[in-house]
């Protein structure tokens, strides 16, 4: 077929990335030029009723790092037994958590060594898999948990990502409430539908728009109906010759994506009614928060962990 230039003012190319598809509506004019007048994207997708029920949470946490030089034990060991009850039950929430997802990130990234190199260095990631397993398995023991592989994580780089290995975690891969998902990662609590990705499909698409808006992004790809875009042209993933799993063919409740630079939350309305709670979760190695997800209202209630908070809680 044939190749035109379009152009307007409502078609911004920084707002648009590659991989995606969308209609323009306009007229065609001398030279062999579009002038768009409309554009329209495919979503969002449809999305199920939303049932009120009674009021419970669902925890979210990415960028543990555990091993980095400048994590605070204290606020691992802090969030460890809030969410365990260990804390008491102050703030009225902690026993109503129902599940915890680990967004990504569980340990922190380790250079690979050369083999005739010093295999002490090599033995870092190790040590480090070791220490998020006694993590891990304290949470385990108390509710059900999904844990998320993410970019540092030694998994496959290509997305989706598969699932951790059980004999990376076997202390805690042998609790029968663990689930080892891969990214992205879908599921559903009390009706309410969760989608969520460890940070990779929108630090990628932040490379190419002019703005800055994270949970714009995020809104877009809802839009797009397309969790990763740019895949496979500037985010590696698994070639599919019958289907595209990515494609957003269900608009979910909750739409969160870890791993970014700083805690935003926000809701998107669709033109047939849809609602999502988009949340975009930090790291807890840098701001040592996570973030709670109430069922019955789809409120978020940052919670975050330090000696000051220890006295709060106190």
């Amino acid at each position: 077929g044939a190749r035109m230039e379009l152009q307007g003012d409502c078609l911004s190319t920084g707002d648009f990335v590659s991989g995606i598809c969308l209609a323009v509506r306009g007229v065609e004019e001398e030279g062999g030029h579009f002038q768009v007048k409309d554009v329209c994207v495919p979503g969002p997708a449809p999305q199920k009723e939303l049932k009120r029920g009674e009021e419970k949470f669902v925890a979210l946490v990415s960028g543990l790092n555990i091993g980095e030089e400048k994590q605070d034990p204290l606020s691992l060991q802090l969030f460890v037994d809030y969410i365990t009850g260990a804390l008491g039950n102050s703030d009225g929430m902690a026993h109503k958590i129902t599940r915890t997802v680990v967004v990504g990130n569980v340990i922190k990234d380790v250079a690979e060594v050369p083999i005739h190199d010093d295999k002490k260095e090599a033995s870092k990631k190790i040590n480090h898999l070791k220490e998020a397993d006694m993590f891990l398995t304290q949470l385990a023991s108390s509710m059900p948990l999904d844990i998320m592989p993410g970019p540092n994580d030694p998994c496959n780089v290509s997305m989706p990502q598969q699932p951790f290995h059980r004999c990376l975690l076997p202390g805690t891969t042998g609790h029968p409430n663990v689930e080892r998902v891969t990214n992205p990662h879908q599921f559903t609590v009390d009706g309410v539908t969760f989608m969520g990705t460890s940070g990779q499909n929108v630090d990628d698409i932040m490379k190419f728009v002019v703005h800055d808006d994270r949970l714009g992004a995020m809104a877009a790809t809802l839009e797009w109906c397309h969790s990763t875009p740019t895949a496979p042209d500037t985010l590696p993933c698994f070639p599919f010759s019958d289907k595209d799993p990515f494609i957003v063919g269900e608009c979910p409740h909750v739409y969160f994506v870890g791993n970014q630079p700083k805690l935003e939350t926000g809701t998107i309305e669709g033109r047939d009614g849809q609602q999502v709670k988009v949340i975009a979760l930090p790291a807890f190695s840098e701001t040592h928060t996570c973030t709670l997800v109430n069922l019955q209202d789809l409120s978020c209630h940052p919670i975050t962990f330090s000696v000051d908070s220890l006295e709060v809680l106190e």
